[in-house]
């Protein structure tokens, strides 16, 4: 190869090994190899950084996908970007591309409730614990809290929103049918002091 790069690990001073990248060019005279040249430099603190980045990554796909309640990262029109298994699991899909690529519009039972979400996004900076209704795949409601926030350090314009989501559906029907009962039981008691 006449001109080629490479990374692999040397012994530098103090016997420790430092990580080298060396580019590599062949010199040619009347048609054939008389020697090479290099050029080579320390890159261990890159490749230090670049393991970081890969173990950080690592943990944060574990946290995500792990993770007991739905998670979504979404564009402002509405794309799903990236979605975890609780969320797949949650709206009763089979796998994560499924969803990826829908628009979150056709999640909310009422539309217009994904317009005060993102109305609240852009002018507070976060949403904490709304409670709207979704649509399952196969068409059944889903009552769920939206926790979201903006994605990106910059403060311009919105464009990508994370947010976390609890499926609040079974705690709705037993709170429901609490007040049924203290209804009944109020009820009772009325009867029974006449």
């Amino acid at each position: 190869t006449p001109s080629t790069y490479f990374e692999f690990p040397a012994i530098g001073g103090g016997n420790k090994t430092i990580w080298v990248g060396q580019h590599v060019q062949l010199l040619f005279e009347d048609g054939h190899i008389v020697g090479f040249q290099a050029i080579a430099r320390d890159i261990t603190k890159q490749r230090e950084a670049e393991v970081a980045l890969k173990q950080s990554e690592a943990r944060y796909r574990s946290l995500f996908e792990g993770a007991i309640f739905g998670i979504y990262r979404s564009h402002i029109d509405g794309e799903l970007l990236d979605v975890n298994p609780a969320l797949v699991t949650m709206l009763g899909y089979e796998s994560a591309a499924e969803l990826i690529g829908r628009r979150t519009p056709s999640l909310y039972l009422d539309p217009s409730a994904r317009s005060a979400v993102i109305d609240e996004l852009a002018r507070s900076g976060q949403v904490k614990g709304v409670d709207v209704k979704w649509l399952r795949k196969d068409g059944t409601a889903v009552s769920v809290r939206l926790s979201a926030r903006p994605i990106g350090e910059d403060r311009g314009p919105l464009t990508e929103y994370e947010t976390i989501v609890e499926d609040v559906t079974e705690r709705r029907q037993l709170e429901s049918h609490l007040r049924r009962v203290q209804k009944i039981e109020a009820v009772g008691q009325l009867a029974a002091g006449i």
